[in-house]
Parts: structure tokens; C-alpha cells; sequence
């Protein structure tokens, strides 16, 4: 035991907080700008960030010591096109040359983290770096992501997969900030989540900002900034008279707030001290002359108040990463980290708070951005397609520049989330409407260019004219041919279909749309929308044309008229039963759907469906804007049917039912539907769109019960965060306590909070999986591990203290579309989870026109790629960029910048490259040490799914371009990602390299060959049936749960990390004995000053979860 306890001491000794004699402080100047939150985005650019640019510009201009951090790009790029004037784009361009003003993060805006589709935050970033690219021909090395609230493990690989070396973090929740400051590990190294198939990104040194702060402490905020702040009565030090005055007590303050934190933290002498704030410099030249005071005046009297000498000068982020790289000759190792950092959870005057409350907070909003980014990017493939297919020489370039930029503000953390106020809200709205108008005309001028082709025999059976007809086209943006229903709008219930061969559509039903009938408060049966659904086949990247014919009346159709369900009444005061082929499902009377059973696998899964509301009157609640805190329990509301009716077909069976809440003035309409095509998921699945309007004061949910099917110690909750599905913890109220994350169990009720972005799912134990996907982001709270409630729709008076006064009254009828299923076994999980999800967020674009086709001689199907055995790739498809160049022959020298690992071009004169742009370069090797090879590059597991490229010379006609060309060009470049297939390869990454079109062909070539596959040119390594397989569970729990429990004694133990590399074990006694006398044996340190109580493991290198929040 004595030998134990010495080993121990001189471990504790060991890993005491780096002290230094010097240190070297790091003056980062910065302004964050939100793009809209108490004011809109013109109204802060105009009124704050105008003055800001020109200020700041002037004064670092004009003093060569002075440096500037910028984050945000697009309103750097709106004053720069719009308003800067020739002199001032030129002084920016100068300090921009001479590395005094730098770019940090660098996207269009700060993305939020917990909602946003992950496609969609690449999408903003890389808009920001184009700009930067293009003007400066500078590119941000270091992510910052200061404000959004919590932070997701998909960052660390988008980031990683751009390029990045490092990002800046702050807002990860209070507990772990403690644990990362008191032990050496507020740098990290971060791994993220994988994309699709393990392979994307590479870790990236993560920084924590001191206290989760990125300004100085209140005392330091001087009066130059443009927003409200506070200054704390012990001690002023906002100006200069007062920093000289009270020189020791501010420079005391400096120690303790930001300077001892920072060494505690890290694991050298480098500290980064940030200075500014939200719409901070202003009056750049009045702050600038401030932190010149607040410089001399360390200089002088640091070592005199603290005994340590100090180098402090201004700097950049990108300065200090180089600093923290170079120290001690880069030997030196960071903890690893794998996860991420949601819910945020903030200790707030005594109370836990849980920020998931605006996962749901006007979920109508977030809809409306995840629709609009759906058609951007349907946009982008129609416009490289619409060029490669008619050798188009001009295009939208500037239209779908323009297009993205205002997509892109949509990912901001205070847009996404809806939380700004309702003007700011209602801004954001209308700048989605406009964005989408101009979609529409582009996709209007697109639609023409698909629209001619050779003339055709329409005679034959079932063959009719198609004069009068409209077209219709079907877009299928994805990289594999998809067999689904579509469907689209009509205004009269008398409709014929046509394919592009002039043939009667013979799969197809018509339906009415109850739902149109919902109004604010009432069931407005006036009100006819019908809905027109067929089932085709489409194949990858294709544009899929159909006639459509509206008629007056029954006597016009002819017999040719799409069928018509005819609709039912049931009894209303009766359960009901639909089923088709594969699917049974029982709907109760005053519930909602309340079982799911699957006629194939026997899978039969109660789960009692019903609506609840938690108070949302103050006095009542602590749930804001913010904050989801219910202090009451909440209160199931009966459903009083109004009106319910059943339409079935052979293709779709719909329930529409029509609901009052019990003892509220609230109603609400459901449709339910079961499909019956050939498509395997869709008909193994329901489809539930819920829509709900009301101004009452209640938090409304939507809760099911699965206790029956799923037991409750060894279910598990799985969370879709766009890139993968990660295992969820969840704490009961007495572990949380016990953990430090709540107070008492009326602030307990958020912190199990999940964002669900994609969908949810529960595991059982024997692999049932019961989950859905939904069509935008929303709050999934589980009550316990089988019982969880999704929030529909949130309105509160309470004030939760987090920046916006206003209440939330949601005054939109909310939809929220879902699609629940259940299946045996992780691979029939993916699969549908997959295919679903597609249906869901990679919608076929069904477009109508209103141009009347006078003969039947003038048009045909016109498939993209021409031969319906072709396909582009299997996999999901992004295009990363469209530009325009005049120069064609200096592309062919370019190294393209790329983002996946399988970057193709659709001209075979384009290879793939994994470089930046010329005079930017790549590092491909990891610039940190970790206790773990970061050496692996880029290309690592890819190789495990198989990437089909067509021979594009045969199957499309490309232009030749001459050495001389000088005509405009358009140039797409393709990202053809994982397949839904897995591919059974070898997976060592280093015999992966890139795949060139040769290659690929050769792959394809040898597959249809049968048989094993023979080596092929290029370093690809060819498959064998002895290669090692992936993993069949990709659900593997990697993650530490964070505790242990001795069944025996009932004691919970947590995980703590501070010091070596082999576990130790003590118990509670041992370490206090340890604590005691370590004052007396260590002589010269600190020992530490918490109680490290229920210690388990210590491990110096390695960062174990023990709170997953």
C-alpha cells in the first residue's frame, strides 16, 4: 500500500500544471458579427458592420504593429463588392498581403452545429472560402466556431476534409470546461464523426477558449463596442486612466481570469487572450489605443504583480497554432477526444441549463431551409448536366453564386435555430422566398434546355395525343437509379398522364388532400387539393419527362383519366386497421397511430401514441426560447376526433383524421399513409405528417410509449446526425446528480435532449430496430430509454435569460413529416434508414409547367444520360463548384481542390486531384502529435465501397476544346460519394490512392467478367475474397459511458483523466489519504484543490467521455 501510495504521489507530481517563467500572451483582435439576431442582417451591416470594416481597416492600415482576426465572410464580401470604395479595397488587399489582418474560420457565415445537415455546412464554408480564394487568394487554416451552442462531431471531419489544421471552440457545456482546465486538456486532438463509410477527414487540434469566453473578462470590455455590456464593480480597467490607476488589481484579474486558467489548461507557455466581442471596434481606433495601454502596462508591472515574466504583443489564431506546433521543438502531445459536445449544458446562477429547447422552437423555419438547400443543390447538377448535354456555352454562373451566398446565411447559428425575434425571424423567411423565386427562373430557362430532342410514332395502344398536354419533368439529383412514387398538385380531380412515349401512365392514383383543408383554428372544407401519385422508375442524374392533361369534367377523360380513391367515412368512435402487403397498422380512437406490426419478419411493436403539453406561462415553466425546463410535469391531452376518413388505392392508403386537444382551444390534423409500390423500404414503412397551429401558452408533444417491446435496461437510443448514427447517453435523474449536471430534478427534465437531424431509433436487445427519419431538425426527448416525445411545437412566455426578451409564440401551422419503421438486424437498418431518409431529404424534384404542347410531334423522353444502363455512380452526388472561365486551357493545369476522396470530373480531360488551387497549399501531414498515428492520409477506408464510373466517352458527346479556346465554359466538378451497398474490400489505407477513370472502367469491366477480378492499372488494390471485411455492427461502442456501477455495493464511480498512461485503481479512501499529504511530499507545485472523488482510471493521453452532453 505504501509503494502504491509514493507511485501515486510522484504521478500527481508529474502531472501538475505546466509553470512557466515566461509566458507568451497572444493578443487576438476580433469582431463577431452575427448574421441577424436582434436585428436583421441588412440592419446590422448597415448600422454596425459598415463602421466596423472601415474603422478597423484604417487603423491596421495605418500602424504596422496592429493585427485583425476575421471570421465571417459574407458581409466582408458584401461591403467589398457593394460598398467599399477603390482606396479601401486596396489597403484591406495590402494588410491582407502582409499577414497583419488574418482569416479565421472563414465560412459565409458561423453555421450552427446541432441542427444543420452536414452537406449543407460544407456548402456554406466552402462559399466563404471561394470568396477569399478568388479576392485574396488566401485560404483559413484554422476553424472558429465561438458562438454556436454545443458543438458536433461532424465538425472536427468537415473541417479536417477542407484542409483545416485547427479550430477554436467555446460553448461546450460547464462541467466538461471545468474537467478540460483543471487538467491539462483544453487543447485536444478531435476526432469527428465518419462520413458514410470511416474514411473523411482527419483529426484536428481543437482549442477551448478559457471560461468559454470570447472576450475579455467584463472588467477589460472597453467602451468602444457597439453592444450593451456589463462591468463588474470590484475594479475598472476600461480605460487607460483606469489601467494605470488600478494597474495591480487589473493586472491580477488578467491572471486569474485568463492567463493562470490558460497555463492550467494546456500543456506549454503559450496563452490566447481574445480581445473583442459581438459588433466590437466600432471605433477601432479608440480600442486599438486601449489594448496599447493595456500591452505597456503589463509589460511594466506582470513580472512585479505575478513573479513570471511576459511577452505580449498582438496577434492572429493562425500565429498562435504556429506557436503551440513549434513548442519545444514540436514535441509535445495532446489528448484525444472523439465525440462531440451536445446538448449544451450551461451552469447559469445555481441552475443546469439545457439549450435543446430551440431544436423545436418555430420548427417551420428550419424546413423551409433544408428545402431550400435540397433545390440549390438540384440546382448545381442540372446546370453542369444542362451544359455537358447541349454543349452550352453560357450560363447562370452569377445567378447561382448569388443563389448560394443567400442559401448560405441560412446556417447561421441564430437563423437555423430560431433564435432571434420575430421580425428577425420573418426576415429570414421572406429571403428564403426570394431565394427560391430566382430558382425558379433559372430552373425555367434549365427545363428548355432538356426539352428538345427528335420526333417520335406516338400511334399504338393506350397511346394518345399529346396536344393540349403540359410537361412535367422528374429530376432525380441522386447517383443511382431510384424506383419511388412521385407526385405532384392538380386544381381539379379529372387528370390524364402521359410518359414521353405518349403512353398512358397506367400507376397512378389520385387522391384528395385533406390536409390543405387545416386552418388556423378550423376545417375549411371549401378548400379542394388533389394530389396526383405514380410510380416510376428514374434513373441516376436523369431528367424524366411526362405530359399531364386537366380536364373540366368525367366526360372528357375518355377513360384515360387518372383513378380517383374514392373517399370513406369510418364510424368515428372506432379503432382502426390499414394494412397493405407488408405493414398492419392500428390507429386508436382517442390516440394517435398505436401499432406497427410487419407481416414479413413478424416484427409486431405496440406503441401507444399521445399528445401532451407542458406549461409555457411563466410561474409555470422555465423553458424559454433557449431552454427546454419544463418545471411541471406534463399533461396528456385526449384527442376529440372532428372529422376522420380513409381514401385506399393500390399505390397509397391514407387516413386523414382531424383532432381537438382536450381542455384547450387547440386543434390539430394527421394524415397517415402506407404505400404499395415496388419500392422495398417504402412499403415496410409509415408515413406520418402532423400539422398543428396554436397560440396558447404550451409546449405540445407527441408521445410514444414502446415499454411493452422494448426493455427498458437494454434498449438503446441511436441519434442520426447527418453523417452517422451515434449511441446516445442517457441519464437518469440520480446519475446526472451524481455526475454534477443538475441541480435538482426540476432542471433535469432537457438534459436527455437529442436533436434529431436525420431520425431516431431505439435498439433492443435481440437488434429489433424501431425508429423514423424526419423532414427537418426537431427536439426527441426520451423520457426514459423506451419512452421518448418528440416537440412538436413550443410557445412560452418565460425569459430565459439567454439574449432574446420577446416570448416564443409560434404563430405558423407547423408540419412535421416523419417516416416510422421497424427491422431485424443492424444491414436492414442502414438500408432502409438510408433509402428513407433519401425520400425524405433528397426528394425527386417534381416540376410542372404551364406551356401547352400544341402538337404531339415535338418532344420525347430526354434521360440526361442517354442509356438507361448507364449510371454517373451509385452514391449521393454534390457538385462542388460552377464557375465560369474564358481561359479553358489553364484548367487543365490546375489542381483542383477536392473534398472527397472520389472526386470526378464529368470531361475525361479533368483527373482527379486531392490538392488545393495553384499557390495554396495542402498539408498533408498531421501538424500535431497525438498518442495516436494522425499520419494516415485522406484516402483511408473508401476503398471498402465500390464507386461504379461509366465510360463517359460513350455515353455522352463532349466538346473538344482546342489549346486556343477562348469561349466562356462552364466547369462542374462532381462528388460521387458511398453507395448504399457496401463493398467487401481491403481496407489498408496505405495502398489506397486515388481512382482515375481508366481505372474505374477497367474495375466495371472485370466485374462484369465475373469470376475474381484481375489486378488493374493505377496502385487501386484489386478485392479478394481473403481481403479483411468491414465491421458488421457499425454501431461498435467506442465511446467510455463515463461510469461504472459495483452491482455488489451499489457505488457509482466516474471516469476521470488526468495523468499516465497505465490505469490505476484506487478507492476513495486511498485518494483522499493522497490528497491530504500531498501538500507536505510535493514541494514547489500546486497540488490539486478539487477532490477527485469515485476516481477509476487516470491516463494522461487519452480524453474518456464521462459526460456526454
Amino acid at each position: 500500500m505504501g509503494l502504491k501510495i509514493l507511485v501515486s504521489l510522484l504521478l500527481l507530481n508529474f502531472c501538475l500544471a505546466y509553470d512557466p517563467s515566461t509566458v507568451d500572451v497572444h493578443i487576438v483582435c476580433h469582431s463577431h458579427t452575427d448574421a441577424g439576431w436582434y436585428q436583421t442582417y441588412d440592419s446590422y451591416f448597415n448600422e454596425k458592420v459598415v463602421r466596423i470594416l472601415n474603422s478597423t481597416i484604417e487603423a491596421v492600415h495605418s500602424n504596422k504593429s496592429y493585427k485583425f482576426n476575421w471570421a465571417d465572410t459574407s458581409f466582408l464580401a458584401k461591403w467589398y463588392r457593394e460598398t467599399a470604395k477603390p482606396e479601401e479595397r486596396q489597403k484591406l488587399h495590402d494588410i491582407v498581403n502582409d499577414g497583419r489582418w488574418q482569416f479565421m474560420g472563414g465560412g459565409w457565415v458561423m453555421n450552427d452545429e446541432s441542427l444543420t445537415v452536414y452537406k449543407n455546412a460544407m456548402l456554406q464554408i466552402e462559399t466563404g472560402i471561394k470568396f477569399l480564394e478568388e479576392t485574396f487568394n488566401v485560404r483559413p487554416r484554422i476553424g472558429y466556431q465561438i458562438d454556436p451552442f454545443g458543438n458536433s462531431a461532424v465538425t472536427p471531419s468537415i473541417l479536417s476534409a477542407l484542409g483545416y489544421e485547427g479550430v477554436v471552440l467555446s460553448r461546450i457545456g460547464t462541467t466538461f470546461d471545468w474537467d478540460l482546465e483543471t487538467s491539462e486538456n483544453s487543447e485536444f486532438i478531435w476526432e469527428g464523426s465518419d462520413f458514410d463509410d470511416k474514411s473523411d477527414g482527419k483529426p484536428i487540434l481543437a482549442h477551448h477558449l478559457v471560461r468559454s469566453k470570447y472576450q475579455p473578462p467584463d472588467e477589460f470590455k472597453f467602451r468602444s463596442t457597439s453592444f450593451p455590456f456589463w462591468v463588474h464593480p470590484r475594479v475598472m480597467c476600461s480605460n487607460k486612466e483606469e489601467l494605470n490607476e488600478n494597474y495591480k488589481d487589473c493586472i491580477k484579474l488578467f491572471w486569474d481570469e485568463v492567463v493562470h486558467p490558460s497555463l492550467t489548461g494546456h500543456r506549454h507557455n503559450k496563452v490566447l487572450s481574445i480581445f473583442g466581442e459581438d459588433f466590437a471596434f466600432d471605433y477601432a481606433s479608440y480600442s486599438l489605443d486601449y489594448i496599447d495601454e493595456f500591452i505597456k502596462v503589463n509589460k511594466e508591472h506582470f513580472e512585479e504583480v505575478t513573479g513570471k515574466k511576459i511577452n505580449i504583443f498582438y496577434s492572429t489564431v493562425n500565429e498562435y497554432f504556429d506557436a503551440v506546433k513549434n513548442f519545444n521543438n514540436g514535441d509535445i502531445e495532446f489528448p484525444t477526444y472523439k465525440g462531440d459536445f451536445l446538448p449544451y449544458v450551461q451552469l447559469d446562477q445555481g441552475t443546469f441549463d439545457h439549450w435543446v429547447g430551440y431544436y423545436s422552437s418555430t420548427p417551420s423555419l428550419k424546413q423551409m431551409i433544408r428545402h431550400l438547400f435540397q433545390r440549390v443543390r438540384s440546382l448545381k447538377l442540372e446546370t453542369v448536366l444542362g451544359y455537358l448535354k447541349n454543349n452550352a456555352t453560357k450560363t447562370n454562373d452569377d445567378k447561382i453564386r448569388e443563389i448560394q451566398e443567400e442559401a448560405s446565411i441560412m446556417m447561421h447559428h441564430d437563423a437555423i435555430t430560431s433564435t432571434s425575434p420575430d421580425w428577425t425571424l420573418k426576415d429570414y423567411a421572406e429571403r428564403i422566398k426570394l431565394t427560391e423565386k430566382k430558382i425558379d427562373v433559372i430552373e425555367g430557362e434549365l427545363l428548355k434546355t432538356f426539352t428538345t430532342s427528335p420526333t417520335y410514332d406516338h400511334s399504338g395502344k393506350n397511346k394518345g395525343s399529346l396536344s393540349g398536354t403540359k410537361l412535367l419533368t422528374v429530376f432525380n439529383p441522386l447517383g443511382y437509379s431510384r424506383t419511388e412514387l412521385a407526385n405532384f398538385t392538380t386544381s381539379t380531380e379529372y387528370v390524364q398522364l402521359y410518359n414521353s412515349d405518349g403512353e398512358i401512365v397506367d400507376k397512378a392514383e389520385l387522391y384528395v388532400e385533406y390536409l390543405a383543408q387545416y386552418t388556423n383554428t378550423t376545417i375549411n372544407t371549401t378548400v379542394r387539393e388533389y394530389i396526383v401519385v405514380f410510380e416510376g422508375e428514374f434513373q441516376p442524374l436523369s431528367m424524366t419527362k411526362y405530359f399531364y392533361k386537366e380536364l373540366k369534367n368525367r366526360s372528357e377523360c375518355n377513360d384515360k383519366c387518372v383513378r380517383v380513391l374514392q373517399t370513406q367515412t369510418p364510424n368515428g368512435n372506432s379503432d382502426m386497421k390499414i394494412e397493405n402487403s407488408h405493414v398492419e397498422i392500428e390507429i386508436k380512437r382517442e390516440q394517435l397511430i398505436s401499432s406497427y406490426k410487419d407481416k414479413w419478419s413478424g416484427i409486431s411493436i405496440d406503441f401507444p401514441t399521445t399528445m401532451h403539453t407542458y406549461p409555457g406561462n411563466k410561474g409555470e415553466t422555465t423553458s424559454g426560447l433557449y431552454i427546454f425546463n419544463p418545471i411541471r410535469s406534463s399533461t396528456e391531452r385526449k384527442l376529440i376526433p372532428q372529422l376522420r376518413n380513409i381514401q385506399e388505392g393500390k399505390l397509397v392508403t391514407i387516413v386523414h383524421s382531424f383532432y381537438k386537444l382536450e381542455d384547450t382551444n387547440t386543434t390539430m390534423a394527421q394524415s397517415i399513409t402506407l404505400n404499395q409500390c415496388s419500392n422495398f423500404a417504402m412499403q415496410r414503412s409509415v408515413r406520418v405528417t402532423t400539422k398543428m397551429y396554436s397560440e396558447e401558452l404550451y409546449e405540445f408533444t407527441m408521445r410514444s410509449n414502446l415499454n411493452e417491446t422494448f426493455d427498458q435496461d437494454y434498449t438503446k437510443i441511436y441519434a442520426d446526425n447527418g453523417a452517422d448514427n451515434q449511441l446516445k447517453q442517457f441519464y437518469t435523474y440520480h446519475e446526472a446528480k451524481k455526475f454534477n449536471l443538475t441541480k435538482n430534478e426540476k432542471s433535469y427534465v432537457g438534459l436527455n435532449g437529442i436533436a434529431s437531424i436525420y431520425g431516431t431509433a431505439l435498439r433492443s436487445e435481440n437488434d429489433t430496430f424501431f425508429g423514423f427519419v424526419n423532414s427537418n431538425s426537431i427536439l426527441v426527448n426520451p423520457i426514459t430509454k423506451n419512452h421518448y416525445e418528440i416537440i412538436l411545437m413550443r410557445n412560452t412566455d418565460y425569459y430565459d435569460d439567454k439574449g432574446i426578451v420577446d416570448p416564443l409564440i409560434d404563430k405558423n401551422i407547423e408540419t412535421f413529416d416523419q417516416i416510422l419503421f421497424a427491422v431485424e438486424g443492424v444491414q436492414q437498418f442502414t438500408t432502409v434508414q438510408k433509402e428513407l431518409s433519401v425520400i425524405l431529404n433528397d426528394k425527386l424534384q417534381v416540376r410542372k409547367t404551364d406551356t401547352d404542347f400544341k402538337t404531339s410531334m415535338d418532344t420525347k423522353t430526354d434521360k440526361i444520360l442517354p442509356n438507361p444502363g448507364i449510371s454517373a455512380g451509385f452514391g449521393d452526388v454534390d457538385i462542388i463548384d460552377v464557375s465560369i472561365n474564358k481561359d479553358f486551357p489553364k484548367y487543365l493545369n490546375w489542381q483542383l481542390r477536392s473534398r472527397m476522396p472520389f472526386n470526378i470530373s464529368l470531361h475525361p480531360s479533368f483527373k482527379i486531384h486531392s490538392h488545393y488551387p495553384k499557390g495554396v497549399e495542402l498539408n498533408t501531414n498531421p501538424p500535431f502529435k497525438s498518442n495516436k498515428d494522425l499520419s494516415t492520409p485522406l484516402l483511408t477506408k473508401r476503398a471498402a465501397y465500390k464507386t461504379l464510373i461509366s465510360d463517359f466517352n460513350s455515353s455522352m458527346s463532349f466538346p473538344t476544346f482546342s489549346s486556343n479556346t477562348t469561349k466562356d465554359v462552364l466547369f462542374g466538378y462532381i462528388s460521387v460519394k458511398t453507395p448504399v451497398e457496401p463493398f467487401q474490400g481491403n481496407l489498408d489505407a496505405e495502398n489506397i490512392s486515388y481512382l482515375d477513370l481508366d481505372t474505374l472502367k477497367k474495375m466495371r469491366e472485370s466485374e462484369n467478367e465475373g469470376g475474381e477480378e484481375k489486378p488493374v492499372d493505377g496502385t487501386y488494390p484489386t478485392p479478394s475474397s481473403s481481403d479483411p471485411k468491414p465491421p458488421t455492427d457499425p454501431f461498435q461502442e467506442t465511446h467510455d459511458p463515463g461510469y461504472s456501477h459495483d452491482e455488489n455495493t451499489g457505488v457509482y464511480k466516474y471516469h476521470h483523466r488526468v495523468c499516465d498512461n497505465k490505469d490505476i485503481e484506487m478507492s476513495t479512501l486511498v485518494w483522499g489519504f493522497i490528497k491530504m499529504f500531498g501538500i507536505f511530499l510535493v514541494i514547489g507545485n500546486v497540488v490539486l484543490g478539487a477532490s477527485l472523488v469515485y476516481l477509476k482510471r487516470i491516463k494522461r493521453t487519452q480524453i474518456h467521455r464521462y459526460v456526454m452532453y
